[in-house]
């Protein structure tokens, strides 16, 4: 096989600087043999200036998802845009290429003997991608764009932690400058906490801590290619479906990066991009088509890399509106589902059956199994359908509702799946309406709708990433669960220091959501990509699904 060839537009957009080709357009042209060899020299030259530049440059072109709705690291939420967000942005604390948290923008940090003051020191030679440096107050006027920005998208991590006087400066109640987070001198940041937090470290390898451009601070967020960042690469341009990113030169690790340039193509048709992983158009395909997963597996048995990841698939049910309000409804809807069958042969390519919220393998954790998954799958089903009766729910009285998903291939084979299971096991006694919208009218729909497709990938390695998603203000509470206890054991278990106690207080925390089933988690996502044999450095396993660019290169096949 061969490596993508670079298109004709490629080698016009890269011979932005070639002296042969200045020098033989300022030569006079001659007539006759003299002239006509000339010509071909001349042409030999220009295609030498074309190529050139291309000599020794990586460049590598990887499929995303849905397209952003703006290249701004405290407004993308969504998983698969967060790692062009990581190109471009680092915060203080970085991920390497297993997810595990490394010093990324600072270069060292010390805690207090209590836990609530952390101060951290800068490295000396970071810089913005336009040349200005990085200091300390880039990372504070980070906090004050998150809590003034009229969305709450921006701040809706930053939120959860125990930053001290957050919640009043959110509210207004008190002025900026009272946040636990000021620039003591230009390379050294200090963060003071409300209580001991012991997941910060992790948490501020988060994109939304990142450092926005305090020297830009008076101008509005730049257009795609004039955005200004921190990260190893920076944009080129933004062009039809195609985002395209090259090495930032001010970065501080630059030398050990290999790429030149990404090119990210996005487009929600899982089937259009494997055709042009097919033709090597693509190096890297981030989803597969579910459909083909065996007979890809079969033909390219070497380029199929899987993983489970810590996130979980699942449905939200919506407990404010009916019929979704009733607990036997919820349950019966719970029990019914197979969920053996719908990981491993509707979607067959690594993803695990969850009964539980939190994915296996998250540190701090013990995994355990609850009554129901113990069960048998009939038993499970008769159990459903004693329930649904027990709600009042018949051939002549049908449980009615629809539920929501966004447009993507592997979403809609889910719900189509979890709809024929629900049918096959209540018969006439349900009816439902499958609704498929794009991802902003379904984003903006999600909290409206009495069942939801919902989905969450951990934002570090540690339950609390998961279990706050079903807090009582997270935005991403599209269930609407408001439990004050839940809420309290929470807050009780990001202050416990001993592990021990905090796991105990996790398996709490689950039995809570079990008990009132404001979810019906489905399965444990798995990371499926197909990735060509001449990548190289792409990880074994990475549960957060952080696949950097700055971690990979292109060789010789494997």
């Amino acid at each position: 096989m061969i490596q993508p060839t670079p298109t004709e537009s490629d080698l016009q957009n890269d011979h932005t600087s070639t002296p042969f080709y200045a020098i033989m357009d300022q030569c006079s042209w001659q007539e006759g043999a003299k002239g006509k060899k000339m010509r071909m020299i001349r042409q030999v030259v220009l295609l030498i200036s074309l190529i050139l530049p291309l000599l020794g440059r990586q460049t590598l072109i990887r499929s995303i998802g849905d397209k952003p709705a703006m290249l701004h690291p405290q407004n993308e939420v969504g998983s698969n845009w967060q790692n062009v967000m990581r190109d471009l942005f680092e915060p203080l604390m970085r991920l390497d290429n297993e997810g595990k948290v490394i010093p990324g923008q600072a270069r060292s940090y010390t805690v207090d003997r209590n836990g609530t003051r952390y101060r951290f020191v800068l490295r000396n030679d970071i810089h913005w991608s336009d040349g200005t440096p990085v200091t300390a107050e880039d990372f504070v006027y980070s906090f004050h764009n998150a809590l003034t920005h009229p969305d709450d998208h921006f701040d809706w991590f930053i939120t959860q932690l125990p930053i001290r006087n957050i919640a009043l400066v959110r509210s207004g109640k008190a002025p900026f400058n009272t946040l636990g987070v000021r620039a003591i001198a230009p390379r050294q940041l200090e963060i003071l906490l409300d209580h001991p937090f012991p997941y910060l470290i992790s948490a501020l390898s988060h994109l939304s801590t990142v450092p926005l451009p305090r020297h830009l601070a008076d101008k509005p967020w730049p257009s795609p290619e004039r955005i200004v960042g921190n990260g190893p690469y920076r944009v080129r341009n933004v062009k039809g479906n195609t985002v395209e990113l090259e090495k930032n030169q001010y970065y501080y690790d630059k030398t050990q990066i290999h790429l030149d340039r990404i090119i990210y193509w996005n487009n929600d048709e899982e089937s259009q991009g494997y055709d042009r992983y097919r033709n090597d158009r693509l190096d890297l395909l981030n989803e597969i088509p579910r459909n083909l997963y065996k007979t890809i597996l079969r033909e390219h048995p070497d380029e199929i890399h899987s993983f489970p990841i810590f996130g979980t698939f699942y449905l939200s049910l919506n407990m404010r509106q009916p019929p979704m309000d009733k607990l036997t409804v919820r349950k019966a809807l719970g029990y019914a589902v197979d969920r053996q069958k719908l990981a491993e042969q509707v979607m067959g390519s690594g993803e695990v059956p969850m009964y539980t919220f939190i994915p296996k393998g998250m540190s701090g954790y013990r995994d355990w199994q609850p009554d129901y998954q113990q069960w048998s799958q009939s038993r499970r089903e008769a159990e459903a359908r004693t329930l649904l009766r027990s709600a009042g729910y018949t051939p002549e009285h049908p449980l009615t509702f629809h539920l929501l998903t966004n447009e993507n291939e592997r979403n809609k084979r889910a719900m189509l799946a979890v709809i024929s299971m629900w049918k096959e096991v209540f018969g006439a006694s349900i009816h439902i309406r499958l609704d498929i919208l794009p991802w902003d009218q379904y984003y903006a729909k999600r909290h409206t709708a009495p069942v939801v497709r919902s989905g969450w990938v951990a934002d570090y390695d540690n339950p609390v990433s998961m279990f706050v998603v079903l807090s009582r203000k997270h935005m991403f509470n599209v269930s609407s669960y408001d439990d004050p206890r839940y809420d309290a054991l929470l807050q009780r278990a990001n202050r416990t220091v001993d592990p021990e106690a905090r796991s105990r207080m996790f398996r709490q925390l689950e039995e809570m959501i079990l008990a009132d089933w404001p979810i019906i988690p489905l399965f444990q996502y798995a990371a499926t990509r197909l990735v060509k044999p001449w990548v190289h450095g792409y990880p074994a396993r990475n549960p957060l699904d952080v696949i950097q660019s700055c971690y990979l290169k292109k060789g010789a096949s494997r």
